[in-house]
């Protein structure tokens, strides 16, 4: 029978994803010298950007090994360094408490009441401008209560998207759950 072009082969569709873990080990469809379908073993470090398929993806999400998926490698590396500044810091690193200091020193303006969500609206808080990672550090930083944290999202699907990211970050994938449950409800109506 004569050589005919060679079908791709669907190993479905890829995602790509930016690793949270200090390393991950996944597998990755490729092909070998014949052609044939294949499985390779690769490893990634903390913040490189990943191309998935679909049970991968899942496999690592389970593990907590994946960032959220609005993150970028820069994010992910920042909180990172942010995590290990706080470490440092309880440990009595006084470089690392001079900039743990330098990102908590904001002013505090008046708080306005949300009575929509039950919470308060933190005016000194800028979900839309901040990067995820800031937000991230914010409710590391100050531990606003749950109903105060369900407040920032104000009732909108964005920022409650927002806002779940930053949880899940500042409690290392361990989302408070009734944060979760209310974040989820605004995201998917």
């Amino acid at each position: 029978m004569p050589a005919t072009a060679e079908a791709p082969i669907d190993h479905g569709v890829t995602r790509k994803r930016v690793v949270l873990g200090l390393f991950v080990t996944y597998f990755s469809p490729t092909k070998d010298f014949l052609g044939n379908p294949n499985l390779t073993v690769l490893t990634a470090p903390r913040g490189s950007e990943i191309e998935l398929t679909e049970a991968e993806e899942k496999r690592l999400d389970s593990l907590g090994m994946l960032a959220p998926k609005h993150l970028s490698g820069e994010d992910v590396q920042r909180i990172a360094d942010q995590r290990l500044d706080i470490y440092r810091a309880e440990r009595g690193d006084q470089e690392a408490v001079g900039r743990a200091n330098e990102r908590a020193l904001m002013t505090q303006p008046p708080v306005q009441s949300a009575p929509a969500t039950g919470g308060i609206v933190r005016s000194d808080v800028d979900v839309e401008g901040w990067p995820v990672a800031t937000l991230a550090a914010w409710i590391s930083d100050e531990t606003p209560n749950a109903e105060d944290t369900i407040a920032l999202a104000e009732g909108d699907s964005l920022k409650a998207a927002k806002v779940l990211e930053a949880e899940q970050m500042a409690t290392g994938g361990d989302p408070r759950k009734g944060v979760e449950t209310a974040l989820r409800k605004l995201i998917e109506p």
